[in-house]
């Protein structure tokens, strides 16, 4: 049995001859958000990743100011109701 995270992450630094670096880098990077929450919704298809953005809604139970950098985003089409629909991924930059 297996109870915890599987995620893996290569990062390719072909200028750079310190591994070390390129490690450090990639661990500040992971580690920079505050918390990483995900949410279904109806809207803004024009959020992409990298974009911070300060939500002003609590339909996903996010306190109203928080402030997310959106760093995944999968949009789908249900093929029975035709509705779009996005899976958002987001790292928290500050709790509003």
């Amino acid at each position: 049995m297996f109870v915890g995270d599987d995620r893996w992450s290569v990062a390719v630094d072909l200028g750079n001859e310190d591994p070390e670096a390129t490690a450090l880098a990639e661990y500040e990077r992971s580690h920079r958000y505050q918390a990483v929450v995900r949410w279904d919704w109806v809207a803004h298809p024009h959020w992409e990743p990298g974009h911070r953005v300060e939500l002003q809604c609590e339909a996903i139970r996010l306190p109203r100011g928080t402030v997310v950098e959106i760093l995944e985003k999968v949009s789908r089409v249900d093929g029975g109701t035709g509705e779009y629909v996005e899976t958002v991924s987001a790292g928290v930059v500050r709790w509003g």
